[in-house]
């Protein structure tokens, strides 16, 4: 089971892949029913209801992928525009309540400012874990220095 989800999710990145050297953008959807074409080999009276739960998993390890898709240093490097460090060719994104891999000259400005916006959010939050996780440590470093004094 494992080895199949394994190469399930890289037939999703090779999909995502494709997307990016044609430059354009694609529904999350649209992923899944490409690759549920290609395993339609379920048979029995209950075909029907194993395919849709299939395409129903599948769904969900797409929306998964799109996500994290352009994750990490190396990926970031191979997605960057040309003559910037860290904006992407394509962004995840949510168009009428279903995951998106858009192109970024196809993002409408409002897109993208919500984009920004996601960004100062998670500068935010990461900026309060930093903060909380300092204050963690001083005070257990604190706690620790009183353990260790000998009593007077």
């Amino acid at each position: 089971m494992a080895r199949k989800r394994g190469a399930v999710r890289e037939e999703i990145y090779q999909q995502i892949t494709m997307i990016l050297a044609g430059s354009g953008s694609v529904p999350a959807s649209e992923i899944v029913r490409t690759i549920a074409r290609k395993h339609r080999k379920v048979t029995g009276d209950d075909a029907a209801y194993w395919q849709w739960l299939g395409e129903k998993q599948l769904g969900i390890e797409v929306r998964a992928a799109v996500n994290k898709y352009g994750k990490g240093e190396e990926a970031t490097a191979q997605l960057s525009l040309a003559g910037f460090q860290r904006l992407q060719t394509h962004y995840a994104i949510e168009r009428g309540n279903q995951p998106w891999f858009v192109a970024l000259e196809d993002m409408t400005d409002d897109e993208i400012l919500g984009k920004v916006s996601e960004y100062e959010m998670n500068i935010i939050g990461n900026t309060q874990h930093r903060d909380e996780l300092m204050k963690y440590y001083l005070q257990r470093a604190s706690a620790k220095i009183a353990l260790e004094r000998p009593p007077l």
